[in-house]
């Protein structure tokens, strides 16, 4: 999910970075409302990289159900490995948290690929979204060695680290129903949110060209749009 969020959050900014300079946005944002724009954006490229990871898990299996004929082609020596057995109601658990995560993180980078106008403005305004997401890496071992303390529970339930750290528990520990319940549910409200400010953002900044704006004028843009 880290990967896929980096990867792809960078491919929707930049996507819309490219529609603008070539002034493709206009001729589509004149056929259909900006926000639907945005968001068939996310949802193509977010299932884009669901059907990566099912390539990915696919290929695992086929590689551990046929591994020691494969070894033994090699000539290495087989020493089976199993495959982890994952229950029903946690991979959902998973694909839940790796659709919520995903559509949070890059619709905001669809929001700030609007608000600039070329490629050398890119990096410096998706830094600070970036940055939201490193805390999940880096946070990753004090989850690993105290799945059950105090700060493995919070990070787990907050919106910007629940969709990476949120499954590194379950995998290593028996997490309350009710801690998944709000964690699910503050992601999903904050998913709502992202939304509704991307598509603000978006519906004004996919049409402005020039200058990089500034934090009050992209409020302005939130409060205006309508």
């Amino acid at each position: 999910l880290y990967m896929s969020i980096v990867l792809y959050g960078q491919s929707i900014l930049m996507g819309v970075i490219e529609e603008k300079s070539q002034r493709v946005a206009e001729v589509v944002v004149a056929s259909i409302p900006a926000e639907k724009l945005l968001a068939g954006k996310v949802i193509g490229v977010g299932a884009v990289g669901l059907t990566q990871q099912l390539v990915w898990i696919a290929s695992a299996i086929v590689l551990m159900k046929f591994q020691g004929p494969l070894m033994a082609a090699f000539g290495l020596p087989s020493s089976p490995v199993q495959m982890p057995q994952v229950a029903a109601s946690t991979a959902i658990a998973y694909f839940c948290y790796y659709v919520l995560g995903f559509v949070f993180f890059t619709s905001l980078f669809g929001a700030v690929g609007s608000m600039v106008s070329s490629t050398q403005d890119a990096q410096q305004v998706s830094t600070p979204l970036t940055l939201l997401i490193v805390p999940s890496i880096v946070l990753l071992m004090p989850v690993l060695l105290s799945p059950n303390g105090d700060l493995a529970r919070v990070v787990s339930i907050l919106p910007f680290t629940a969709p990476i750290l949120m499954p590194v528990r379950m995998s290593i520990t028996a997490v309350p129903w009710y801690e998944i319940g709000l964690s699910v549910g503050l992601l999903a409200l904050s998913c709502a949110g992202a939304m509704w400010l991307a598509g603000r953002i978006y519906r004004t900044g996919v049409l402005m060209y020039g200058k990089k704006p500034s934090l009050a004028e992209v409020w302005r843009w939130v409060r205006v749009a309508r």
